[in-house]
């Protein structure tokens, strides 16, 4: 109905009523509030009804059910006062009120997400909605699942229920991440500790450790404390692997003498007597004294401990004088034999091959005594050439023909267990005939009276310690013509010897463990063949004549020529010039090569020269 035509209807209405004219639907509009069944007009004129006859209903039907209005109606009113204007005032704010609630419950809920610290990500439903602060509106009914996230910070998450015409408040506090630390130390067991705080001791792993810069301290008994810094950032996984320096040891050296100088692992240690400091763990010790016998150990230190060694340096080398009493051991060099006792006590070794392609040793001892020397095997004749160029009692068990001959020819004393001699024993840890031994001392008293002086042949030594000059080398590779055997010896410039290895593997000495060295090694060719009529195989060797010879002495290769006249005179080694070429005190080992073994020598890993021509040249 329009505005105006309504204005005009309520006046008419209000005009019928005073006249008392009104029709019969404004007198059901009048007449309402009196409880009675409404009555329908069946006026074909009759229009719907408008706001304010359904403010007047509602007006009606609360006074209906309001105190007042049962209490007036039982006191005999037959009909209700007309509600007053304040009447009609309330009642239409209840509808107004009324109409609200519908539409509110009507309306979708809010949320509002705030974090600290602020601008971080919010996934609602895994879905990215924003930064925070954020407030989404228009949600519900329904369960949310709210997530904020910021890099460096753990995750928050939440599960919360919306509800309608509701404003729900999320806060999440946000707590950085941790990083992850992990340490080990060399050696484990050291107390660890973070700026100040001990957190465990190594190896530790996963330790959680707040975003920043640390300090990091690990302390253990005997070794000096090791501090450091690291950088955590959030989240990740920090590993310090830490080795610990042990505190020094210390070292006191001295020598019987009084004099002479010190060299721990090959480096100079200074004038004896002196007191080192030097890193715990296996350390050789070396003395020498001019014109003595080296005095060499090995001492095992802990960290922080203090220790003594005094050398006690024997009989001077044979620079003026003959050594007393030598002898000269038969020693086996098989696979089986391996490793043998003594080789590291003796002055002078030869190695020479014997039948099948094995070789074997000749070991002579002069200065000093060897507890244990074996395995001791069978004599060769050119053995038995060799011991009688120092005057050496031979010490073996069993002989070839060809040498049991050569001893009979040269009158050499022999100490055989085949021919009754004592001193000598069997182990069980090896297969006979591999298990012999015997000691030096034990050879030398089954010699009783006949303790005869002995000389070093023609072998010539140093009276100064002035190096040669030559071609340098480290490496000098031995094998034994068409035989399998290889042997290597490399230079060892800080002690200036020479350490020896077998088939390419370090040659130890059963009794101490520790590789054989040299001061001086001679590479002697020989010429040899098969003994004609030999069922065994047995070699000659041609020990009279002139022959080539490659001495390795303080790091560098001396060419020369050996000679021997005859079986009864020694042999002598000289330079291409004629002169003696006279050696370093300490142990020579001479390797007699037939003339197609080959020598291979080579420095700083470049090969220098290689040669299997044996003969003169």
């Amino acid at each position: 109905m329009p505005l105006g035509a309504h204005r005009r209807h309520r006046v008419h209405a209000k005009r019928l009523v005073r006249t008392g004219r009104a029709s019969t639907r404004e007198k059901l509009r009048r007449d309402d509030c009196d409880g009675r069944p409404r009555r329908v007009s069946s006026a074909p004129n009759l229009k719907p009804l408008c706001i304010r006859d359904l403010l007047l209903w509602f007006t009606c039907w609360t006074q209906q059910r309001s105190p007042w209005y049962k209490g007036h109606m039982t006191a005999g009113r037959s009909s209700p006062r007309r509600p007053s204007w304040l009447s009609l005032a309330a009642a239409t704010a209840a509808g107004i009120l009324l109409v609200g609630l519908v539409i509110l419950s009507l309306l979708p809920g809010s949320v509002s997400i705030e974090s600290h610290p602020s601008s971080a990500i919010v996934y609602v439903n895994g879905q990215p909605a924003g930064h925070t602060p954020l407030v989404l509106s228009g949600r519900g009914p329904a369960v949310l699942q709210v997530g904020v996230e910021m890099p460096g910070y753990s995750p928050w998450v939440v599960s919360t229920r919306v509800e309608p015409r509701s404003l729900t408040l999320l806060y999440a506090s946000l707590s950085p991440m941790q990083a992850s630390l992990t340490v080990e130390s060399d050696p484990p067991g050291a107390a660890v500790r973070v700026n100040g705080r001990e957190v465990g001791t190594t190896p530790i792993a996963g330790a959680e450790i707040a975003m920043g810069r640390h300090q990091l301290v690990l302390s253990m008994a005997d070794h000096e404390d090791w501090r450091g810094e690291f950088d955590a950032a959030p989240g990740a996984q920090i590993a310090q692997r830490i080795g610990l320096r042990p505190l020094p040891a210390h070292l006191s050296l001295s020598a019987s003498i009084g004099n002479g100088t010190a060299s721990i692992d090959g480096q100079p240690a200074g004038q004896l007597p002196v007191l080192v400091d030097v890193e715990p763990g296996d350390r050789r010790v070396r003395i020498e004294a001019q014109g003595y016998r080296p005095w060499e150990t090995l001492v095992h230190l802990s960290p922080n401990e203090s220790h003594s060694l005094e050398a006690d340096l024997q009989r001077p080398w044979p620079v003026n004088e003959e050594p007393v009493s030598p002898l000269a051991v038969v020693i086996e060099n098989q696979a089986l034999a391996r490793p043998q006792s003594g080789l590291n006590r003796a002055d002078v070794v030869y190695e020479a091959l014997v039948e099948g392609g094995i070789t074997r040793f000749l070991a002579l001892y002069a200065t000093q005594d060897a507890e244990v020397v074996g395995p001791v095997r069978s004599a060769r004749h050119y053995f038995v050439y060799w011991a009688n160029e120092y005057n050496a009692p031979l010490v073996n068990i069993g002989w070839s023909p060809q040498a049991g001959a050569a001893i009979n020819a040269t009158g050499i004393r022999s100490i055989d267990e085949t021919r009754g001699s004592q001193g000598f024993w069997r182990t069980r840890d090896r297969a006979a005939p591999h298990n012999a031994y015997i000691s030096t001392a034990g050879a030398r008293s089954g010699l009783g009276d006949q303790v005869q002086a002995g000389s070093f042949g023609g072998l010539a030594y140093k009276t100064n310690q002035s190096p040669y000059r030559g071609t340098a080398v480290d490496t000098a590779s031995v094998t034994y013509g068409g035989w399998n055997y290889v042997v290597e010896w490399k230079y060892e410039s800080g002690s200036d010897e020479w350490i020896r290895s077998m088939e390419r593997a370090p040659h130890v000495d059963a009794a101490s463990g520790e590789p054989i060295r040299a001061s001086n090694v001679l590479m002697q060719w020989v010429d040899s063949w098969p003994i004609p009529g030999d069922t065994e195989g047995r070699l000659e060797f041609d020990q009279v004549g002139r022959g080539r010879i490659i001495a390795l002495v303080d790091g560098v290769a001396v060419e020369g020529v050996w000679s021997k006249p005859s079986l009864e005179d020694p042999t002598q080694y000289q330079d291409l010039e004629g002169n003696p070429i006279r050696l370093n005190a300490g142990p020579t080992w001479i390797q007699v090569l037939p003339l197609d073994g080959t020598l291979l020598l080579q420095n700083g890993g470049g090969n220098i020269a290689s040669t299997g021509v044996g003969a003169e040249g």
